[in-house]
């Protein structure tokens, strides 16, 4: 009886190993395939040249009311996808590649200049 079970545990260990290393190669494969990685900004510089640029970004900015956090994910259908999530509340974005400007980004953190528009007509906020 206690040798059925030693086996059932070698068995078990093997396929474990065997199906490891069918899945992981896979893993990695996908990953390299998935596109450029994300700068990481520490500040709003960064975060503008990237947006401009519509280059994939992330940053967390910490204020007093909490964490934003902000993610240029990139070109999608030649749309500039951007996402602004504070506190699992914010907008969804997709940029027209002209629109992508400093005044833009300014709009979107709140500051009026007169592009209010393209944000109602490119944006979701959840």
């Amino acid at each position: 009886m206690k040798k059925s079970i030693i086996w059932i545990a070698v068995i078990l260990i093997i396929v474990l190993v065997v199906w490891y290393a069918w899945k992981a190669p896979k893993a990695s494969k996908e990953a390299s395939v998935s596109g450029p990685t994300s700068n990481v900004c520490q500040d709003l510089s960064c975060i503008m040249t990237n947006f401009t640029a519509c280059n994939p970004a992330t940053s967390m900015l910490t204020t007093e009311n909490g964490t934003v956090t902000i993610s240029i994910i990139g070109f999608e259908n030649d749309k500039c996808h951007f996402k602004m999530d504070f506190q699992g509340h914010g907008s969804d974005c997709l940029f027209n590649r002209g629109d992508l400007s400093s005044e833009l980004l300014d709009q979107v953190f709140g500051n009026d200049v007169g592009k209010a528009d393209i944000l109602t007509q490119s944006c979701t906020n959840f």
